[in-house]
């Protein structure tokens, strides 16, 4: 879908890639985060609970200003998906990190 020969994308191109987005992509994401939210959360999970969701809304906000980026050609906007995409890797590294210590913590035998 974004093959050029120059480096630049069609406006043909950019539409397609949106309308990827926008049908196929943001919808998963969204479907995704749906079947989260009905899973029952202990309360020592809610702070982590939080973070996903957090990470998910980042992630379709990130996405939407791609979108808009290809749609109106605004180099701003991919700024701001890029932006938004840093905020969530920070997000997932620390969810990643809660449940690597916690795998641990709990692997670390009982002292006599």
């Amino acid at each position: 879908m974004n093959k050029t020969s120059d480096g630049r994308l069609s406006k043909k191109q950019r539409e397609k890639i949106a309308d990827f987005l926008e049908e196929d992509v943001l919808p998963a994401l969204k479907q995704r985060q749906a079947k989260l939210d009905e899973v029952d959360v202990p309360k020592g999970a809610g702070y982590l609970a939080r973070q996903r969701q957090k990470s998910t809304e980042i992630t379709i906000s990130a996405w939407q200003h791609y979108i808009k980026g290809l749609r109106e050609d605004k180099p701003r906007e991919f700024d701001t998906a890029e932006t938004l995409m840093k905020q969530e890797l920070a997000i997932d590294l620390r969810v990643d990190d809660i449940i690597h210590h916690t795998a641990v913590s709990k692997n670390i035998p009982n002292p006599p």
